[in-house]
């Protein structure tokens, strides 16, 4: 990438990784800020009902709540442990451009058009785009040759989401 005033350009591409402790720390950020809610129900869900249908007519009983709460500490343990599996921490190819955003990582490529992304978020060491299916890119600061083309692409990126 030529260091210019990228915000002018009508593309832009970087090219880097992940490694599983940036997205485990994405999903803690996730789950402190939103996640925890969705996790408090799901839990409540799957003890409550597991609960209500293997309990006896005569009230509370020790075996069918501790496994109601097993059941729920593992669902939610799947669902923290889940994008740590997903992860890919071969390089990424990123280009954004007037449509939207294109990824590629080695054979397997994906399109995200700008109306289907939510929020363009800088935080210290990364950028984070997330799309309505709360999917989303985690770019690490060093995908960028310099300061000035990280804010380029922060801007190209965030003038364009709506």
């Amino acid at each position: 990438m030529q260091k210019e005033n990228l915000t002018a350009q009508s593309a832009m591409e970087i090219r880097y990784s992940t490694t599983k402790r940036e997205i485990f720390r994405w999903y803690l950020k996730r789950w402190k800020h939103k996640l925890w809610m969705y996790h408090a129900i799901i839990f409540a869900v799957i003890v409550f009902t597991f609960h209500g249908s293997h309990s006896g007519a005569g009230g509370f009983e020790a075996k069918p709540i501790l496994i109601a709460l097993a059941y729920g500490v593992g669902a939610l343990a799947c669902m923290a442990v889940f994008p740590l599996l997903m992860h890919k921490p071969r390089e990424r190819i990123l280009r954004i451009d007037e449509q939207g955003i294109k990824t590629r990582i080695g054979r397997q490529s994906g399109e995200m058009r700008w109306a289907r992304i939510v929020s363009v978020q800088e935080e210290p060491g990364y950028i984070f785009i997330t799309g309505r299916n709360q999917n989303g890119f985690i770019i690490p600061d060093r995908a960028f040759m310099d300061v000035e083309a990280k804010g380029a692409f922060l801007a190209f990126a965030k003038a364009r989401v709506r």
